[in-house]
């Protein structure tokens, strides 16, 4: 059976402006051909114009990006993940700063000035809260921090 987020949080919860998608996952063997994912997102958009999204493209890569009124800001699908295996990954978003951080490793970051079109306010086991690109995986825990943690704090988090 499917899991949902519902009452997870609202405007007052997310920060729009700068802080840190973190979840502890695993893509099934069977999902392989799936995009899989989770992310921050504006709920009465349902798009994904102004969301974080962290999880799993339909290969054999991670799929973690950030994108702001529409336009793509940040996109990392270079890094490889085994099917089956728990990863730690947190992506932190703040404008100028932003950085990908798997199992302790920071595997991408950018200094790309952004600013969300609408306010994150919808936490969602998919791609942009209606249901598109739903996270069929395995997940250990989701967090969501309102602020944006240093590098050494995502080190740490992330570190198996």
């Amino acid at each position: 059976l499917a899991d949902s987020v519902t009452g997870a949080g609202d405007a007052t919860t997310f920060n729009s402006t700068e802080g840190v998608l973190y979840a502890e996952i695993a893509k099934r063997q069977e999902d392989n051909d799936n995009f899989i994912l989770i992310s921050l997102n504006n709920a009465a958009s349902n798009s994904d114009a102004n969301s974080v999204a962290i999880g799993f493209n339909n290969g054999t890569e991670f799929f973690i990006r950030i994108k702001a009124n529409g336009g793509l800001v940040f996109l990392d699908s270079s890094t490889t993940a085994n099917k089956n295996q728990f990863y730690k990954v947190a992506l932190r978003y703040k404008s100028g700063d932003i950085s990908a951080f798997i199992d302790g490793v920071n595997v991408a970051s950018s200094t790309t000035a952004f600013s969300f079109g609408a306010i994150l306010d919808n936490l969602s086991l998919d791609y942009n809260g209606n249901g598109t690109f739903p996270f069929f995986g395995k997940i250990k825990s989701v967090i969501t921090f309102n602020t944006a943690l240093t590098d050494a704090e995502l080190q740490c988090l992330t570190t198996i």
